[in-house]
């Protein structure tokens, strides 16, 4: 995890690394941003974005 962001009272965002091995055996790193709705101090929504161009 890099941060975590709270952006007023219903939503969290959160900045992170998702690392792995694909199938060929090369590793790679994903940097993901996910912005969580919260209500009644649940999740309620997950917006995920990332890029994987590089």
């Amino acid at each position: 995890m890099i941060q975590i962001y709270p952006s007023g009272n219903q939503h969290i965002i959160v900045e992170f690394i998702s690392r792995g091995t694909a199938p060929d055996n090369t590793k790679f790193e994903l940097p993901i941003c996910t912005i969580f709705t919260i209500e009644n101090g649940l999740i309620t929504k997950d917006f995920t974005y990332y890029d994987n161009l590089d």
